[in-house]
């Protein structure tokens, strides 16, 4: 367990909201179905998903001669993998204008992204009024990462032929600290899905989906709160994510303020 992080001050949290989301990406390394490469400050990966933080990059490290060059190979490289979204993501300190330069001259735009959130986990409810039938379960059988992958992969809309991907890489990550993951049953059927990712010293909130057909039930703040409940009784002090438009005000209702926005640059091919 990394060391849990007491300064809640809106600066500390941007910077381990920030922290947390590339060790998120970081930690995907140990699932197979993803390639990864470390190339000289920078760290690639790709999956045969469509979603963009499937396919992108972490760059550790200002712009030095060479970098035009090493830009073209990537691109040549996720072409290769038949990708057609990539995402670029700066580490704290790194200067964007030379990157930014390079990445639109290639097609790359910069965006805001999501808005970055934090919440004080002693401000917290201990409870929510539930839909009749509703069950948060942590998953701790590989069979249950079926529902899972299918519900996210659904959910958010993706294609059907990309579900084996999210479930080989579940499967790849486990069910295991630091990643766990939660399972939202309605009358027996599962409707959503949410994962709390233990990092930077603080509980992240990743994967929160629920069925269109049983949103507006309380079922998404529940799938929130449960996991930050967990990391409450283990000793967390914060909870951070990176709150969709749907989800903000959710999150706000639960005590989340935003701190940072998680800024990317973004490619997306003309071919799809």
């Amino acid at each position: 367990m990394t060391e849990i992080l007491t300064d809640l001050s809106p600066a500390s949290l941007a910077l381990a909201n920030r922290a947390s989301l590339y060790g998120y990406f970081r930690f995907c390394e140990r699932a197979p179905v993803f390639d990864f490469n470390h190339l000289d400050g920078i760290t690639r990966w790709s999956c045969p998903h469509p979603f963009f933080w499937f396919n992108s990059v972490i760059c550790a490290r200002d712009t030095k001669p060479g970098d035009d060059a090493l830009l073209d190979e990537m691109l040549v490289y996720y072409r290769s993998r038949k990708t057609t979204s990539i995402g670029w993501w700066l580490e704290d300190g790194v200067s964007s204008q030379g990157w930014g330069e390079l990445l639109k001259e290639r097609g790359f735009q910069h965006q805001e992204g999501s808005p970055g959130m934090g919440v004080d986990l002693a401000k917290i409810p201990d409870s929510l009024p539930l839909p009749e039938g509703l069950e948060i379960k942590r998953l701790t059988e590989v069979e249950d990462l079926r529902a899972f992958a299918h519900l996210t992969n659904a959910n958010f809309r993706f294609p059907p032929e990309s579900e084996p991907a999210i479930f080989d890489w579940l499967v790849g990550v486990g069910l295991e600290m630091p990643l766990i993951s939660y399972l939202a049953y309605l009358d027996g059927q599962p409707v959503g899905t949410t994962s709390v990712f233990y990092h930077a010293g603080v509980a992240g909130i990743y994967s929160v989906t629920v069925n269109p057909q049983a949103r507006g039930k309380g079922i998404g703040a529940m799938l929130t709160l449960q996991p930050l409940l967990d990391a409450r009784d283990l000793g967390y002090k914060a909870g951070i994510l990176q709150a969709s438009t749907l989800g903000f005000p959710v999150y706000q209702r639960l005590g989340f303020e935003k701190n940072c926005d998680m800024t990317h640059y973004y490619y997306k091919s003309n071919r799809d």
